[in-house]
């Protein structure tokens, strides 16, 4: 799962939904999802999940995509869950730069 505080809900796989918490009923989603591209993300449904995170405990939507893409945990979750950045262990730039041909022949 990646932190994005720019996306508005969290979203998880429907393969991932299937195999950890497919016995949690969806309904239709009245979300309309896009990359940031403008491409459409077809929702397979949404649903309200119990999160336990340390000694918090709340009941968040989450949202299940066709596809593939990446699990996200949005805005509507961070507003939720404080979460102790001191142990956020794996911090990456989103899209780190590409190698230029004189970096790599040397």
């Amino acid at each position: 799962m990646e932190l994005d505080a720019g996306a508005f809900v969290t979203v998880i796989l429907e393969e991932m939904w299937e195999n950890k918490l497919g016995s949690v009923p969806l309904v239709e989603s009245r979300v309309t999802l896009k990359r940031f591209s403008g491409h459409a993300i077809p929702a397979v449904g949404e649903t309200i999940v119990h999160v336990h995170n340390q000694t918090q405990q709340a009941n968040l939507p989450i949202v299940i995509t066709k596809g593939e893409g990446l699990v996200l945990i949005a805005r509507d979750w961070l507003s939720q869950l404080k979460l102790d950045w001191h142990h956020v262990s794996n911090i990456q730039q989103a899209n780190p730069p590409k190698a230029r041909l004189e970096d790599i022949v040397q």
